[in-house]
């Protein structure tokens, strides 16, 4: 993770588990310790996708996003 010291916001790059390693908690312990120490930064938020992993530990949408491409100069 890191911190947008501007927005206030923690964000989560790729965060992921060897298969042989799932459903022991070891993704949600990090996510959760990560967002402790970016709290301790500043961050009032965290950006970690739209992943049904998210949803599982409890997390809800806070917004939504578009993206916008000019393709006719």
């Amino acid at each position: 993770m890191w911190v947008d010291q501007t927005n206030h916001f923690a964000y989560l790059e790729p965060l992921a588990t060897l298969p042989k390693y799932r459903g022991r908690g070891l993704a949600a312990y990090a996510l959760v310790e990560t967002m402790k120490r970016t709290k301790s930064m500043g961050a009032t938020m965290c950006d970690g996708g739209s992943n049904p992993f998210y949803n599982k530990l409890g997390f809800k949408p806070h917004l939504k996003r578009q993206r916008w491409n000019k393709t006719d100069f």
